[in-house]
């Protein structure tokens, strides 16, 4: 039996930007792709891991947007650019293969050269 994973936070105990619900889209090459309530929630709870792994100065008020672009990850939070970069750049590389690996399956989404995700905070 495999141990039981620990969260970082008891289960209804997120930070408060992540107590409301939202609302992803996603734009592959300035075309919206439709999500069904099952893709919105999984894009959505995604960009809400990923955001809290990185660890934030300051967490989300309204808006997480990423953007990829051939190898490029790029973040925007509540309209300021997040460096990814670091020292290496593994964190936009870890970033944007588990965004793009999300996409693969999704029609419209395959061939992109650019892809916008955004998640609005309600």
């Amino acid at each position: 039996m495999l141990p039981r994973l620990q969260s970082r936070f008891p289960i209804n105990c997120f930070p408060a930007f992540w107590r409301f619900s939202m609302k992803a889209e996603i734009h592959c090459d300035g075309n919206s792709i439709s999500l069904n309530p099952f893709v919105n929630g999984l894009v959505s709870n995604v960009a809400r891991a990923l955001i809290e792994s990185l660890k934030l100065e300051k967490p989300p008020e309204k808006r997480v947007e990423f953007t990829l672009c051939g190898e490029e990850t790029a973040l925007t939070v509540d309209g300021r650019p997040v460096s990814l970069g670091l020292t290496t750049g593994f964190a936009a590389r870890l970033v944007g293969e588990t965004l793009r690996g999300m996409l693969r399956p999704l029609k419209g989404a395959q061939d992109a050269r650019e892809v916008r995700i955004t998640v609005e905070l309600d």
